[in-house]
């Protein structure tokens, strides 16, 4: 594993065995970073493709976390990191890193896109309000983190449900919560309430995917924003958080399947 030293920061895995396909960039998304996506990307890349994660400089340490410069230093960043890499990409993007991803290949044509549980240019609201009515409590459990990661990194108790999967072993939550990251509000606001602009024209070949578990970004929200995209979308039995879960490999198994059998 390598990572380079310059701005953005990326995490590099050489592929191993033969090459199959397309380097991928990997984006997380808000309150995670390469380290939620590590177990995926040795996957991928023992899958024969190289990976390249972004650290993107969106977020502050500690409160305030007031002003990171938004999803406009999050565009930079991918560009920096796309011209840094230099060849052709497939890219990942997961939540915010989904969002990311649309906007970037609105700006450049890749040789995919895979985007999943992606915040929908319109944003969170009607999301967040459908947590809040059915579920208080999760909620207010999310409202918690986005003031600051400390207490979920420190304080026991469960993350708020559609975060996991239903069963997930309590090591696994412990881990996913130990790597939370406090993140900048003014991307979080940006984020929350959107654009009320349609998802942009994209040239790039697209697979959309959505957790049936996740309360986080509903399954519908996924669905519609790939009817928008005349994109195919499918739908896994998980939460929002399945790459940090045992069994991720059979959700990318169906998603990588699908753009190899479209020679991507």
């Amino acid at each position: 594993m390598e990572m380079t030293s310059s701005e953005p920061e990326i995490v590099h895995h050489p592929a191993t065995g033969e090459a199959t396909g397309a380097p991928v960039l990997i984006v997380p998304g808000a309150f995670s970073d390469a380290d939620s996506f590590e177990a995926v990307a040795q996957w991928i890349s023992g899958r024969g493709r190289s990976t390249h994660t972004v650290r993107l400089p969106h977020r502050s340490s500690r409160i305030p976390q007031v002003d990171r410069g938004g999803l406009a230093a999050v565009d930079a960043a991918l560009d920096r990191a796309c011209d840094k890499i230099g060849e052709p990409l497939v890219a990942f993007g997961h939540s915010l890193g989904g969002l990311a991803v649309l906007r970037l290949l609105s700006r450049r044509r890749l040789e995919g896109g895979i985007l999943m549980m992606p915040v929908p240019p319109g944003g969170l609201g009607p999301d967040a309000i459908r947590l809040l009515r059915r579920r208080p409590l999760d909620a207010a459990k999310m409202l918690g983190l986005s003031f600051s990661a400390w207490p979920v990194r420190h304080l026991p108790g469960r993350p708020p449900r559609g975060m996991m999967s239903e069963g997930t072993p309590s090591e696994a939550i412990e881990a996913s919560a130990e790597r939370r990251k406090s993140e900048s509000w003014r991307l979080l606001a940006q984020v929350m309430v959107g654009s009320r602009e349609t998802p942009p024209p994209v040239d790039t070949p697209l697979l959309l995917a959505g957790g049936s578990q996740d309360s986080i970004v509903s399954p519908e929200s996924v669905a519609r924003l790939a009817g928008e995209l005349h994109a195919p979308y499918l739908e896994f039995d998980v939460g929002h958080a399945f790459a940090e879960e045992p069994g991720f490999e059979i959700v990318l198994e169906s998603v990588f399947g699908r753009l190899e059998d479209h020679g991507r």
